[in-house]
């Protein structure tokens, strides 16, 4: 399903900060950040990149997990 929460850009908030995301799949789930929002520059390695909490953020908001816990550890991380 493409845009599966019908907005191009949503956002999540994570530690206060809100960061804008766009989902863009839903049956392999893709989404995108800016690097810079993360205070990134783009080129990092996926080991170098904690993505757990922003992974699980969005699975919450495609109710593809109902919580937090219930997401998979595992990620493709691609560089951008």
């Amino acid at each position: 399903m493409l845009l599966p929460t019908g907005n191009p850009a949503n956002r999540i908030e994570i530690r206060g900060k809100t960061y804008k995301i766009s989902i863009v799949d839903a049956a392999n789930l893709a989404l995108f950040v800016r690097a810079k929002d993360l205070r990134l520059t783009g080129t990092e390695m996926p080991g170098e990149i904690d993505n757990k909490v922003i992974r699980s953020k969005t699975a919450e908001l495609t109710w593809l997990a109902n919580i937090a816990k219930e997401t998979n550890t595992k990620t493709l991380t691609f560089p951008s």
